[in-house]
């Protein structure tokens, strides 16, 4: 169990972009993984948005 607590107290959102693309099956993974983690009041409400256009990332 502490593996998990220190795992879920060690998250920090990162709003930085990088000039390496990702796959498509690692964009996959990130969905899923997106799709299936906790959220506030355990809603489950998510957006992801694929922004491949660099104009459109800033």
């Amino acid at each position: 169990m502490n593996d998990i607590i220190s795992f879920l107290n060690s998250h920090a959102s990162v709003r930085q972009f990088t000039e390496k693309e990702i796959t498509e099956k690692e964009e996959k993974l990130i969905i899923t993984t997106a799709q299936r983690s906790p959220t506030s009041s355990n809603l489950q409400v998510y957006s992801i948005m694929c922004i491949r256009d660099d104009a459109e990332k800033t």
